[in-house]
């Protein structure tokens, strides 16, 4: 339940999530599962980048039907300058 919830979104030291990982991997399977059980699709690393931004196509094609905008790196915000 709510501790479960916390897990998938938990952020390590780059800002990252289980998705951000998943996707980097290219394991479409889990980030089917991690979708499923309500992961954050948009959340951003410290990096500014979500985990779309990482994604191969089939990710991205995925990440796309679930809602999940599209990401340009040329028209991101810069995060340190909207601290």
């Amino acid at each position: 339940p709510k501790q479960a919830m916390s897990s998938l979104n938990a952020l390590d030291y780059q800002g990252s999530t289980p998705l951000h990982y998943a996707v980097q991997m290219g394991h479409l399977d889990t980030v089917v599962a991690l979708a499923g059980r309500g992961a954050k699709l948009a959340q951003v690393d410290k990096a500014g980048y979500p985990a779309i931004f990482y994604a191969n196509d089939e990710i991205k094609a995925f990440m796309l039907e679930c809602g999940v905008s599209p990401f340009d790196p040329e028209t991101r915000l810069d995060l340190a300058s909207n601290a």
